[in-house]
């Protein structure tokens, strides 16, 4: 409801400041407590959640054991209202029951970051966590004794306040809590028959799956501290290697000249073959935002009352999101573009001509020049295709986890057989923990060799610029045209590098964030207040926001052990 008719609500929903509700509203709430038990039994029986939580069915559910509390509740009420009790228990103890189901998802949430989940299972937890919200919401507003505490979800002060803004119209809790209830409903009443709703909290759901899953692919995306991205700078190192050569065979295949459907799959295939055997050699692609990124975000977006958003929190795992990436696209700048030039000499020594004609070589240039070409807008195509290859891994690894597949490629009779039950045990878990990251690869390797092709046959400007390759095609120009190049070409070639990593790294990212505030449904509000918090951090520490802070003590002994 738009603010300025919330003063119609505010002067209709009037609620006694120490009793309970009127009594028009009275049964109408008393028989959605009911309800509202009832449901929270049933959904807490599923058996998707007796797979995670089989206690559910050994010992005494909470789920069942709130619905009694409720119904003894319900019937003491129904016996004060008929005058046959002069007053009844309060509902603590029924709290307490709703505190135990809201244990019970989070312990379920936490086995599924390990486990793996489901739609179904997140929808039925996003119900229990919503059916408990409300149940607690009501209970508060037809307590008799007053000293029920709120739900966790309500800040009954701040809402006062916006219920009287005038000091001298004190607004009791109770009201308050009332008033936040009815816009609720009125709002989920406008919007129940929208589309437009409809499509977005099914996004948000999808988003909610994505990022329940702690993507195990995506650990080593994200380092703490120095030491850690000193690892990462050797690793993505090593992948600047793989990409130098991947770049030759891309010319290579180009030179076959064969028909555009083909040279699609052919670059597919290049592409796809190398960003897997870079993963099985557990180097790292700059820019990669798989879904354990988005979990991990999501993951810090609440504070423990569940009331507020822990701004300083998330702004402390974006800040080592950003710099983990920029170490991550400085190594692989380290090491490819010298092994594109070397690689380009060593074949004119080879061959006595030179890898690209001057033609081509000039081509290259031209198509990571920011001001001459559209190299940011196929930088902006390259990054959402990270993020989507992102979105696969982690729905690999959801399924690796969900389906169980290592127990299931243990069955393998014949592949046991050949292999030995002991190799197929090993196969099982390494596919198991590696499914994500293959397939994530292989999907984005397929999307970086298609997308130039789909271009050139429907006459659309779509292709891709990726950091790395850019800078491993300048290599190879600046040999093709014997280094004869002007320093202002030069700077214009390598600045475009710069901005296409800068844009690949900012798309992927700021889509993987989208993703977990989705998931979490934090709108644009707190993104400005982030991006304060940010700034603030930056101010403060300019030197760790990029390189990250030292080791601590502990960790630099055991590093020195180590060695």
């Amino acid at each position: 409801m738009p603010d300025h008719r919330s003063g119609t609500a505010q002067q209709s929903a009037r609620i006694g400041q120490a009793g309970a509700a009127p009594p028009v509203m009275l049964p109408g709430m008393l028989d959605a407590i009911r309800t509202l038990s009832y449901r929270l039994c049933a959904i807490g029986l599923e058996p998707a959640l007796a797979r995670f939580h089989s206690e559910i069915e050994t010992f005494a559910s909470p789920f069942v054991m709130q619905n009694v509390e409720v119904n003894a509740y319900l019937d003491g009420y129904a016996r004060l209202l008929d005058g046959g009790a002069d007053d009844i228990d309060d509902a603590r103890h029924l709290l307490v029951m709703l505190d135990q189901c809201d244990a019970v998802v989070c312990k379920i949430r936490r086995k599924a970051l390990t486990q793996g989940t489901s739609i179904a299972l997140t929808y039925l937890l996003v119900a229990l966590t919503q059916s408990a919200d409300r149940l607690r919401k009501l209970l508060f507003l037809v307590d008799t004794t007053g000293e029920l505490p709120s739900a966790p979800t309500l800040d009954l002060a701040a809402l006062a306040c916006e219920a009287a803004p005038n000091e001298a119209e004190a607004v009791s809790p109770r009201r308050a809590a009332a008033l936040a209830l009815a816009l609720e409903l009125i709002a989920a009443h406008g919007e129940r028959y929208k589309v437009r709703e409809l499509f977005a909290d099914n996004i948000d759901l999808l988003a909610r799956n994505v990022t329940e899953n702690a993507s195990r692919t995506g650990e080593h995306y994200i380092a703490e501290s120095r030491p850690e991205m000193k690892a990462m700078l050797r690793s993505s190192a090593g992948a600047g290697l793989v990409i130098g050569f991947m770049a030759l065979f891309k010319l290579l295949l180009s030179h076959l000249r064969a028909a555009p459907l083909v040279e699609a799959f052919l670059f597919s295939v290049n592409y796809s073959l190398g960003f897997m055997f870079i993963h099985v050699l557990h180097f790292t692609v700059a820019t990669k935002q798989p879904a354990m990124t988005a979990a991990r975000i999501a993951s810090g977006l609440h504070s423990p009352d569940g009331r507020n958003i822990d701004l300083d929190s998330m702004a402390e795992l974006i800040n080592k999101v950003l710099r983990t990436q920029i170490t991550a696209v400085l190594g692989n700048l380290a090491t490819a573009l010298p092994t594109a030039w070397l690689i380009a000499l060593a074949w004119r020594a080879a061959t006595g001509h030179h890898l690209v004609t001057p033609e081509k070589a000039l081509h290259l240039l031209h198509d990571i020049d920011p001001f001459g070409s559209l190299a940011l807008f196929y930088a902006v195509i390259a990054g959402a295709c990270l993020f989507v290859s992102g979105l696969i891994s982690g729905y690999y690894d959801n399924a690796a986890l969900y389906t169980r597949w290592a127990q299931r490629i243990a069955q393998l009779r014949g592949l046991g057989r050949l292999l030995g039950q002991a190799r197929l045990k090993r196969l099982g878990l390494y596919m198991e923990d590696n499914l994500g990251g293959l397939m994530g690869n292989f999907y984005f390797g397929i999307l970086l060799g298609t997308l130039g092709t789909l271009g050139y046959l429907l006459g659309l400007p779509l292709d891709i610029r990726h950091v790395t390759f850019s800078a491993a095609n300048f290599a190879t120009a600046a040999v093709g045209l014997d280094h004869q190049i002007s320093w202002q070409l030069a700077a214009r070639s390598l600045g475009g590098v710069l901005a296409i990593g800068s844009v690949n790294l900012l798309v992927s990212f700021g889509l993987a964030l989208w993703v977990a505030l989705r998931a979490r449904q934090v709108r644009f509000k707190h993104g400005t207040v982030l991006l304060k918090t940010l700034g603030r951090r930056f101010l403060q520490a300019p030197l760790t926001f990029f390189i990250g802070p030292p080791a601590q003590p502990a960790e630099a002994a055991t590093q020195r052990g180590s060695e």
